[in-house]
């Protein structure tokens, strides 16, 4: 199996670099010394997702990133990313994505508008690993943290373990003595998912004495969609269930945060819950 992780992984770097040449299946598979019918089933093993699809869906990815970000015409756009004519671009872009192209220059996206990035080794290895879980649905009950709050960029686990260090310190008079269950929240300021504030606390069910910097952190209840992973694949579990699990099954982003929670009585390796508020489409 880790061979063929590597084999494809080795294809879709190829893909990465042919999004704006006109490629077939059969050339990707012969390069991956694979028959075509055999690339096909394997790349949807490895990948949960047809190699077509996954052209497809990244081709629109950087298509809407050069219409957030430059003043170039929509049908120069599809015609850069192999799309035949302007209104195949649009239809395929909104049924990826739930907008039409031309929005995307008028700064209306959405927050459950955002680029599919590219597979990582990482991504696929954490999908194929043993203890891998699929996600599930979750009705979340409403609940108030305390806690502290700070700029993140990616998953810093130094600075996090720092951060909770702090945490513990301050509030400890707060916990009467008994062993507290930290909740970590990330409010993501960009649609790439990489910088925002992280906020780290505990549950509180009653009114208490804020001094700065502590803060309260409420979290809406509703529908969220919940993924498990071990400590060092939370990056990896936020982008299958963003780019992969939601899309398949028709739902998108409410709000563009998370809950982390790390269940700490629990010896497995998969320890760790990330949960998404959703709506169903």
């Amino acid at each position: 199996m880790c061979i063929q992780i590597e084999i494809i992984y080795q294809a879709i770097e190829f893909m990465e670099s042919q999004l704006r040449s006109h490629i077939m299946l059969a050339q990707i598979a012969e390069r991956c010394g694979y028959s075509l019918f055999y690339f096909i089933r394997t790349f949807n093993k490895v990948v949960h997702q047809t190699p077509y699809d996954y052209l497809i869906t990244r081709r629109l990815s950087e298509a809407l990133k050069m219409l957030c970000e430059t003043d170039r015409r929509i049908t120069d756009i599809a015609l850069d990313f192999c799309f035949e004519t302007p209104e195949s671009f649009s239809r395929a872009f909104k049924r990826l994505f739930g907008i039409l192209p031309s929005l995307c220059h008028k700064e209306e996206i959405p927050e459950s508008v955002f680029p599919v990035p590219p597979k990582t080794l990482q991504d696929l290895q954490f999908i194929n690993r043993n203890d891998f879980i699929l996600p599930e649905w979750v009705e979340f009950e409403e609940m108030s943290l305390v806690g502290l709050s700070t700029e993140f960029t990616g998953w810093d686990q130094v600075k996090e373990i720092q951060q909770d260090g702090r945490l513990r310190t301050r509030l400890a008079g707060n916990s009467g003595g008994r062993k507290t269950e930290f909740f970590t929240v990330r409010s993501y300021t960009d649609n790439q998912w990489q910088h925002g504030y992280l906020f780290k606390g505990i549950e509180t069910e009653k009114e208490m004495e804020i001094v700065p910097p502590i803060t309260i952190q409420r979290i809406p209840s509703g529908l969220y969609a919940r993924i498990f992973c071990r400590e060092t694949d939370q990056q990896a579990a936020l982008n299958y269930l963003l780019y992969t699990w939601m899309p398949r099954m028709g739902c998108k982003l409410k709000h563009r945060f998370l809950v982390e929670e790390a269940r700490e009585n629990d010896r497995s390796r998969v320890n760790r819950s990330i949960k998404i508020p959703v709506l169903m489409i």
